[in-house]
């Protein structure tokens, strides 16, 4: 694994489409941080901004060469509609629809657009005669589909895809977040697809995420179809959309038994810590960090194989201050995700008695580095998957094994917080010298002592895994296997 890119040829015209030539736009401090405005630049040669970061261009422009390959230089956005409610908009991609259009956002939660079959109902019908959909992945909106069977064709070849729905605001709406992202798109210039689809784009060449596929960007609603990583089931037909049922994807929570021990042995859990470095690694090589790393957001096949998900919040930036922020984003659902400097400041008197924290989220006045944030939270996942519980946690306490902390008095966690500033990390006897050097190393209570990515993926015993002579296949989890519901209507 390498943090560089490696040089490409030039794209020959297909890269993203500039929307303003001046220099003055790209100097300014928000926009060095912001992937979709800055890529446009780092991909011409001759601006400024490449010509400053050459390595970052090169590997942007060798990426996307790489993915327009992969796809045959397919259409990326793909919805052709222009009429909606009756008044031609053009379509919802094209320029006019996104700079001089505001209608999309006034009924935006009438109806609700968090129900789930609203959301559906909002999916554009051209995708809809490609695919049909048969499930929900997980809880959220995220639907899965296959090809349409046409008769001839084996049903158990049909690809299966992910289908994330969400809201669609257009730039005109959002100015300031620059979403969707401009782009060129198979001779199209007057393209916009949503930021996350560009992530996905710029990461085609690896294992470690999700294919995209395709957008639709219909009116109120965005779709990214992309490749799916669920578990054979022979419930994977198609029914009716309303009585879709829910296919739990195998996430990183269940290599975590209920009664507090790992799923995987040592071997096993270093392969799927080093492909979960690796996909941090392929972010960082075009100066992204994947800002929620978590038990959730990483799935795994029946061959231990990673993919990291939901790139809906990622970090960007030019120059290594770009990376530290003022306030840090405290999730009591994440409690287990604190750090030491975190719980010091929790712990703090004037802390202790206020009722912020039965809030969903908490802005804290802590400067901090999002890259640290995010080495401490691969160490966190990396504990738990050899521990089958979280750093400090008394496994000897039957409680959430998130650390869920809803706001109210918990003794126990505010017992762990004392316990990770106070006590050495107790790790397991029987896990080998190289893996208790590392999870040393990674927990160390000064941040400025903690290991960056770049002295991660030199450790050794990532690599220990690929010496072993044994195939990887993922055990049977009861816990998983509990997960599946029974076929029924989607709840709205």
């Amino acid at each position: 694994m390498s943090l560089h890119g490696s040089p490409a040829m030039p794209l020959n015209g297909s890269s993203l489409d500039t929307i303003e030539n001046s220099m003055e736009t790209i100097d300014h401090p928000e926009y060095q941080t912001t992937f979709s405005i800055a890529a446009r630049y780092l991909l011409d040669p001759l601006s400024k901004l490449s010509q400053q970061h050459p390595t970052l261009h090169q590997a942007l422009q060798g990426r996307l060469e790489t993915a327009f390959a992969y796809r045959n230089n397919e259409p990326i956005s793909r919805c052709e509609h222009t009429v909606f409610d009756g008044v031609e908009f053009g379509r919802t991609d094209g320029m006019i629809y996104q700079y001089e259009n505001n209608s999309a956002q006034v009924d935006f939660y009438d109806p609700p657009v968090d129900n789930t079959i609203n959301r559906m109902d909002g999916i554009c019908k051209t995708l809809g005669i490609r695919l049909e959909i048969y499930g929900i992945l997980g809880a959220g909106t995220v639907y899965l589909a296959r090809e349409r069977h046409n008769g001839f064709s084996d049903p158990n070849k049909l690809k299966h895809f992910a289908i994330k729905v969400e809201p669609h605001e257009t730039i005109s709406a959002e100015p300031a977040d620059w979403d969707p992202v401009p782009f060129y798109d198979n001779g199209n210039a007057d393209c916009h697809i949503p930021t996350e689809a560009l992530y996905l784009l710029f990461l085609s060449h690896s294992d470690r995420f999700p294919k995209l596929d395709s957008v639709y960007l219909h009116d109120r609603f965005q779709s990214i179809v992309m490749s799916a990583s669920v578990d054979p089931s022979l419930d994977r037909r198609f029914r009716y959309p309303d009585t879709a049922r829910r296919f739990p994807p195998f996430t990183g929570r269940y290599l975590m038994n209920s009664d507090h021990t790992p799923l995987l042995d040592e071997m096993q859990a270093c392969k799927v810590a080093s492909q979960l470095l690796e996909g941090i690694v392929e972010l960082a090589q075009i100066n992204l960090v994947h800002l929620d790393l978590s038990i959730t957001n990483f799935l795994i096949d029946a061959h231990l194989n990673v993919q990291l998900i939901d790139l809906g919040h990622v970090g960007f930036g030019l120059e290594s201050d770009d990376f530290i922020e003022n306030t840090y984003s405290y999730l009591p659902f994440q409690e287990y995700q604190v750090s030491p400097e975190v719980a010091c400041f929790l712990l703090r008197p004037e802390n202790q008695d206020r009722n912020w924290e039965r809030r969903p989220q908490m802005v804290l006045r802590l400067q901090n580095d999002v890259r640290k944030n995010m080495i401490w939270k691969f160490g966190v996942l990396l504990y738990g998957i050899l521990h089958g519980y979280w750093p400090w946690y008394d496994p000897r306490v039957q409680q959430n094994d998130l650390l869920f902390f809803d706001g109210q008095s918990n003794d126990e966690v505010h017992c762990r917080r004392i316990r990770m500033l106070y006590e050495d990390l107790p790790i397991r006897e029987d896990l080998s010298q190289d893996c208790k050097d590392l999870l040393t190393h990674l927990f160390q209570k000064d941040p400025n002592d903690r290991p960056s990515l770049e002295t991660l993926v030199c450790c050794p015993w990532f690599s220990q895994w690929t010496y072993q002579n044994r195939v990887y296949e993922r055990p049977f989890s009861q816990r998983f296997q509990n997960s599946f519901s029974a076929p029924g209507r989607v709840p709205g």
